[in-house]
């Protein structure tokens, strides 16, 4: 009987045992799986890899171009702040970046190319002059057609007249003076250059994409190659953006001359074009009768030399 009763309590011992260490199984096995769950991704880890080398990229821009401001900079709290930061000071030491360019990323973006946009005119932007700016419209009057569509040129500038005098911007007479197709940037350039009307050199050139600048002679719908970092890149848009600025404000002040007077100075800009404005010429050498005697009557001179010369023949010999 007690042999029997020790037998089952091994038995219960042995059990209870086995059910232990299956408990302490599943205790590491959930151990486990919970460390699984904390292990970052391969995705997320690659991230974080990239995140170091744009924070590094974007260490030795700001180096490089503004290390005046270093510890500003790269102090910022998140990547947003750090290049809110560096667009700020950046655009006041050199030129404009697009903020907008770097797209969710704003560390890579703005370190796999320099965000720029530039400044050209779209060709819907041109056709909508008549809504947004009644002296751009205007002003495009007296220049020819930008693009190379002949028929759709005809029909715009044919649409402008009459919108200019429905809206008394000038006076018909003026208009009429403009030739059919406007005036070419050339042409615009030869007559107004050294002028007082030197902005309007400036416009037909911006409105025709020749003013030799990338940021007025491209637009945002243009394909061009991303521009890399380097010193000499740097160097070499804000020399162009400086001319651009520089042309920008000769149109400005020709727009707000324009307003003053719409259809006077309209008239105006289209004499001096036609070259009826006074120049100033060099005064010319005054002549003598002699010379003037001599334009008129040629022959009447020659025998009056002839008379000199002979009475001159005479007195040397009186004199011998």
């Amino acid at each position: 009987m007690e042999v029997m009763e020790d037998q089952e309590r091994a038995e219960s011992i042995r059990r209870l045992a086995d059910e232990a260490v299956k408990a302490n199984y599943l205790g590491l096995l959930e151990q486990l799986i919970d460390k699984i769950r904390t292990v970052p991704s391969l995705h997320h880890l690659l991230a974080v890899v990239k995140c170091s080398d744009n924070i590094q990229d974007f260490r030795v821009l700001v180096h490089e171009f503004l290390p005046e401001f270093e510890i500003q900079i790269m102090s910022g709290r998140t990547d947003e702040d750090k290049t809110a930061l560096f667009y700020r000071h950046f655009e006041k030491k050199y030129f404009p970046l697009d903020a907008d360019a770097t797209g969710e990323y704003p560390l890579e973006g703005l370190t796999y190319a320099i965000p720029i946009m530039p400044h050209g005119l779209r060709e819907d932007e041109y056709h909508d002059f008549t809504t947004t700016s009644k002296t751009r419209a205007l002003l495009s009057y007296i220049v020819e057609y930008p693009y190379h569509y002949k028929d759709q040129g005809e029909g715009h500038r044919e649409a402008l007249y009459d919108y200019i005098l429905k809206e008394q911007l000038a006076r018909q007479i003026d208009l009429d003076n403009v030739p059919r197709d406007g005036w070419t940037t050339k042409e615009i350039a030869t007559a107004l250059t050294g002028t007082p009307y030197q902005g309007m050199v400036a416009f037909a050139a911006w409105l025709t994409k020749d003013t030799g600048t990338w940021w007025l002679d491209c637009d945002d719908e243009d394909e061009t190659e991303p521009a890399q970092w380097s010193a000499d890149t740097v160097e070499g848009i804000t020399e162009q953006w400086q001319m651009a600025r520089e042309i920008e404000k000769s149109i400005g002040k020709l727009e707000l001359w324009l307003k003053e007077d719409m259809q006077g100075n309209f008239g105006r800009l289209v004499d001096a074009i036609q070259g009826k404005i006074h120049r100033r010429r060099p005064k010319a050498k005054q002549k003598t009768l002699f010379e003037v005697l001599k334009e008129k009557n040629p022959e009447a001179v020659k025998k009056m030399e002839q008379i000199s010369e002979a009475a001159i023949g005479m007195e040397s010999l009186t004199e011998v």
